[in-house]
C-alpha cells in the first residue's frame, strides 16, 4: 500500500504545533488586556437619560404647571376650557411666586391676569366670580414671614397711601372709589406694619395730593403714559411700590437661610452641606420652608388683589404695561 505524505509547506510539524500554540496564547494575552481596558473605562453615556432622570424643583414643577394653564386660557379652544384653565392658573401661578425666589413678581402679576381672564368668562358664561380679597386673619398669619421689617414696612406705606387718596376720592364722589376700599387699604397697612416689628412706623397718616386733587378722575401714569382712571392708577401704583419692596428685599425667606431640603443656602442660590443636621432638624426646615412659602402666598395674593382691582376699574391687563 502506497503511504500518503500530507504536504507541510516547508515546516516540519512539531514546529507547526508550536507555533500554533504560540499564537493561541498571544491571543489570549490581548483578549485580557482588552478586557481590562474596557473595565477601567466608564459605561457610555446614553442620550436622554441624565434628562430624564433629573428630578424638577417645586419652583420648576410650579411653573411648568402654571405655563402650561396659562398656554390653554389664551389659546384657540372652547370657552369653557380657557375659563377653566384660567381657573387653575389663578393658584398656580400664586404657587410660583411662593415657590421661585425669582419669580414673586411675575407669579404675582401672572396670577392677577389670569384671575382676570376667568373672572371675564365666567361672566360671560353666566356666572357670578369675583375677585379675590384677602382678610384680615389670613394677613395675620404674615406674623413671622421671614422677610426684612423694612420690606413689610414699605408695603404696608404703600397700603396706608392708597388708603388714603381713596378715601379723599370717595369723598369726592370719584367712580369706583368707596370708603370700604379705603378702609381695607388701611387696615392691611396696620397689619403690615405689625409683622414689620420695626419700632418706627413708615405711615404717614396724611400725603401730598395736589395732583389727584387737580385730577380726581384720570391721570397720566408715569410709568407707562397712559391716561388712565386715578382710581385704577391708584391701585396700580400701590402694587408696584409693593412689588419693589419685595425685589429690594434681595430674595424670598428660603433663599436667604435654609432651603426645604435642610442646606444653608446664600443669596445665588449655592448650598452648603449641612452634615451637623439631624432628621428631625431637616423635618422641622420643611415645617418652616412650608409655613414660609404660606405666607408668602398672603402677600402674592394681596398685592394681585390691587392689581385685579386696577383692571377692574379701567387698568390694561397687556404685558407690555405690567412688566417693567
Amino acid at each position: 500500500m502506497q503511504t500518503r505524505h500530507w504536504p507541510d509547506h516547508g515546516i516540519p510539524c512539531r514546529e507547526r504545533s508550536i507555533s500554533s500554540w504560540c499564537r493561541r496564547i498571544v491571543a489570549a494575552l490581548c483578549i485580557t488586556a482588552l478586557c481590562g481596558a474596557l473595565s477601567a473605562c466608564s459605561a457610555p453615556r446614553i442620550d436622554g437619560r441624565a434628562e430624564s432622570e433629573h428630578q424638577p424643583s417645586a419652583c420648576e414643577s410650579a411653573y411648568w404647571t402654571a405655563d402650561a394653564s396659562t398656554a390653554t386660557m389664551n389659546g384657540r379652544h372652547h370657552i369653557i376650557m380657557r375659563y377653566l384653565a384660567a381657573k387653575q392658573a389663578v393658584g398656580q401661578w400664586s404657587e410660583v411666586a411662593a415657590t421661585c425666589t425669582q419669580r414673586f413678581a411675575q407669579g404675582t402679576i401672572r396670577s392677577a391676569q389670569a384671575e382676570h381672564v376667568a373672572v371675564t368668562l365666567g361672566t360671560r358664561l353666566g356666572g357670578n366670580d369675583t375677585y379675590r380679597t384677602v382678610s384680615d386673619d389670613s394677613l395675620r398669619q404674615v406674623l413671622g414671614i421671614d422677610l426684612d421689617g423694612a420690606t413689610l414696612g414699605a408695603m404696608s406705606l404703600a397700603e396706608d397711601r392708597a388708603g388714603f387718596v381713596m378715601e379723599v376720592l370717595a369723598a369726592r364722589d370719584t367712580p369706583g372709589a368707596t370708603l370700604s376700599r379705603s378702609d381695607r387699604h388701611k387696615t392691611a397697612g396696620q397689619l403690615l406694619f405689625t409683622a414689620s416689628g420695626l419700632s418706627r412706623d413708615p405711615r404717614e397718616k396724611v400725603y401730598d395730593i395736589q395732583k389727584i386733587l387737580a385730577s380726581p378722575t384720570s391721570m397720566t401714569d408715569s410709568t407707562t403714559g397712559l391716561s388712565v382712571p386715578t382710581t385704577a392708577l391708584t391701585e396700580i401704583d400701590c402694587a408696584r411700590e409693593q412689588l419693589a419692596a419685595m425685589a429690594d428685599d434681595g430674595a424670598s425667606a428660603k433663599s436667604k437661610h435654609t432651603d426645604k431640603t435642610g442646606n444653608n443656602t446664600n443669596g445665588s442660590g449655592d448650598t452648603d452641606s449641612a452634615t451637623d443636621t439631624t432628621d428631625v432638624n431637616a423635618t422641622d426646615t420643611n415645617t418652616v420652608g412650608t409655613e414660609n412659602d404660606a405666607r408668602l402666598r398672603v402677600l402674592s395674593t394681596l398685592i394681585s388683589s390691587h392689581i385685579t382691582s386696577a383692571f377692574a376699574l379701567g387698568y390694561p391687563d397687556m404685558d407690555a404695561f405690567l412688566f417693567s
